[in-house]
């Protein structure tokens, strides 16, 4: 049996979605009530992500969209390999309101766009194979996407023509996926560091920031003077405006599955129990 995941849809709604025997995506209201079940067709492959015409499954040979403007069923976009040779989707990132990069097991990158017009659907906008081999999911943000190879490697692209604009050396094989937070991009690699990068033509890298095997909980949150970050095994971190650790640290004596979130104008943790820690970044 898969576990149940939750997503944010664009327009603030929450939903749960898993790939069990029924897979299904639950959708809820702000107040948090049950609004309605979409069943998926197939088992996603990885995590979906959210546009602003809905939620974008991979599913083997086809990506799916959910949770549409008004419920209209659109069509999916369907590989164009046969089933024999077809590959698993290794990852989804929206890289704009209605663009979706989709990677393959051959490292294909595949961009779809959702569109209404004539008919509800997913269409291909292009297919680029890189030589590259890229396993965790890229991070996308004010049109740039952040590609971390296997090769150790840190890509600058143009998310919307996917030309390489900048390359860095990460010194080491990347475990996560790419956090951006305002204009730079954090870099976990071997669980050993994350090494932080500034978003321009020449990707300067800034800073080193020990991670002691424990990854980020979530990108560093951006507070005016520089970031907050949270290590999964509770350790919450100022950083400079560079992203350098500062000296001010705080252990919160419960592990963290997510964070550092602003909420309501709360900076709030997720325990790996379910629970909301509220964080006064200035007690740090």
């Amino acid at each position: 049996k898969s576990s149940v995941e939750g997503i944010v849809l664009k327009d603030g709604r929450t939903a749960a979605w898993c790939g069990a025997e029924e897979p299904s995506m639950w959708t809820f209201t702000n107040t948090g009530q049950l609004e309605r079940k979409w069943t998926l067709p197939d088992a996603p492959q990885t995590a979906p992500v959210a546009i602003d015409g809905g939620v974008v499954f991979a599913m083997p040979g086809r990506l799916h969209i959910s949770a549409t403007a008004g419920g209209k069923q659109a069509e999916d976009y369907r590989s164009s390999q046969t089933a024999e040779a077809q590959q698993p989707w290794k990852s989804l990132t929206a890289i704009s309101n209605n663009q979706v990069l989709a990677i393959t097991g051959d490292n294909s990158f595949v961009r779809v766009e959702y569109r209404d017009t004539p008919r509800p659907q997913l269409a291909e906008v292009s297919v680029t194979r890189i030589p590259q081999i890229v396993e965790v999911p890229p991070a996308s943000a004010n049109g740039f996407l952040c590609v971390a190879t296997s090769e150790g490697k840190l890509m600058l692209m143009q998310a919307s023509s996917l030309e390489v604009l900048a390359e860095a050396d990460l010194g080491g094989v990347p475990s996560a996926a790419p956090k951006i937070s305002g204009e730079y991009v954090f870099v976990e690699v071997a669980r050993r560091e994350a090494r932080v990068f500034h978003i321009d033509n020449t990707l300067p890298q800034t800073a080193v920031i020990k991670l002691d095997g424990h990854p980020l909980a979530g990108p560093p949150l951006a507070n005016g003077t520089g970031f907050l970050a949270a290590r999964t095994d509770g350790t919450l971190m100022l950083l400079d405006s560079t992203g350098a650790a500062t000296e001010k640290s705080l252990f919160l004596g419960q592990q963290i599955q997510q964070g550092p979130l602003l909420i309501n104008g709360q900076t709030l943790v997720v325990g790996f129990d379910g629970s909301l820690y509220s964080i006064d970044p200035g007690a740090l």
